[in-house]
């Protein structure tokens, strides 16, 4: 790939992207190159070529661009040795929406950046953000409603954690039919102990993640693993369940479940609570579970509407973009695709955010900067 920039760059940028999966991308005057990892992070094979990579493409000009989260062990592995050199955190989902604003050549846009996890610029964990981009700066223009991530990580493969944060602040009726008849596979005793936590605990982690979302609604489906073994696995149970259900999301007339969209701190904030009430009150009606999905998912979609037609209003900025993973999701995508610009040439997933965090960088140093050549 070849870049236009202006004024003519005279560093060396390497963008590390995130954790776990990752590609390595280096900027050389006006050229990227990809470097490809393809075993996980957190596997032998992938570390050591991680590692290798860094030492052979680093160099004494070379800047460092890492992801801001303090516990990434990319990150930290740059923090610890490469301390001589210029390395700047890049934060997750400004780097993810840096890359439509810069392939699509627009001034401004509102970019909804879905995934499961990315440290946000007020040190809580992200993942369902609006975020609007300009050449003048990035902001946080909205998301969805933080709920508490029991455990922090151990949440994400704990999907079950999600789902008993976002019921705890619902009717009782609701809690105890919801822990009796609906999360299964995990022993009462464990529930018992992470609704305490939720209850008690001082030291809480918050999350506004769309994908920790999905994972919760996920259980709440019929998702009966105590522990998950890939990646995405709750999410992807969920939308094959609502893809059953064989209804186009754009022209079904199945409504969503009822929005709450508030005005809080600046941002316009998705409320959760009359959702996953919803959820659970069709599943006590039993109503079909592909019905439910495909209403959750159909209630996403509406709500990203809904907030896109609120920002571009506020701030005067009629194109919009899709990033993060969770559009990965079929659904969602054709859902949304004749509203929001999502790319085909670029990943959405973590695989690209080395290259997000070069063009992030780019537009915050005051470069002009765009894609000239995808080939070379």
């Amino acid at each position: 790939m070849l870049l236009s920039i202006t004024p003519k760059l005279r560093n060396k940028i390497i963008g590390v992207g995130g954790d776990i999966k990752i590609n390595i991308f280096k900027l050389n005057y006006n050229r990227i190159t990809e470097y490809k990892i393809e075993d996980d992070i957190s596997t032998i094979s992938g570390w050591n070529r991680f590692t290798f990579l860094m030492a052979e493409l680093v160099d004494k000009d070379t800047v460092i661009l890492i992801d801001k989260h303090p516990a990434y062990f990319t990150s930290n592995y740059i923090r610890d040795n490469f301390k001589n050199f210029n390395i700047i955190e890049i934060p997750h989902h400004f780097a993810h929406a840096a890359l439509p604003l810069v392939e699509t050549k627009k001034e401004k846009i509102i970019c909804a950046v879905f995934d499961g996890t990315g440290y946000g610029i007020d040190n809580t964990i992200w993942g369902g953000e609006f975020i609007q981009c300009a050449k003048e700066g990035f902001k946080r223009s909205g998301c969805i409603e933080r709920f508490q991530l029991v455990g922090g990580d151990l949440a994400v493969k704990s999907p079950y954690r999600c789902a008993l944060s976002l019921i705890h602040r619902l009717d009782k009726e609701l809690i105890d039919f919801t822990i009796n008849h609906l999360i299964k596979g995990v022993d009462k005793s464990k529930i018992d102990a992470i609704l305490n936590i939720i209850h008690k605990s001082k030291s809480k982690i918050f999350t506004s993640s769309m994908g920790r979302l999905f994972d919760a609604v996920a259980v709440l489906c019929g998702f009966d693993k105590e522990f998950t073994e890939k990646e995405a696995e709750p999410a992807i149970y969920l939308t094959n369940i609502a893809s059953c259900f064989q209804i186009d999301p754009k022209t079904d007339g199945v409504k969503s479940y009822e929005l709450g969209i508030e005005s809080i701190d600046g941002l316009y904030v998705l409320m959760l609570n009359r959702i996953i009430e919803g959820i659970i009150k069709d599943l006590r009606d039993k109503l079909a579970v592909e019905y439910v999905a495909f209403r959750f998912h159909k209630t996403i979609i509406e709500a990203t509407q809904k907030i896109f037609e609120l920002l571009t209003e506020k701030e005067k900025c009629n194109y919009c973009a899709l990033a993060g993973g969770v559009f990965q999701n079929k659904l969602l995508k054709e859902g949304l695709n004749d509203l929001a610009f999502i790319s085909e040439k670029i990943s959405c997933t973590d695989i690209s955010l080395g290259l997000g965090q070069i063009f992030y960088y780019l537009i915050k140093e005051g470069y002009n900067v765009s894609i000239s050549d995808w080939q070379s």
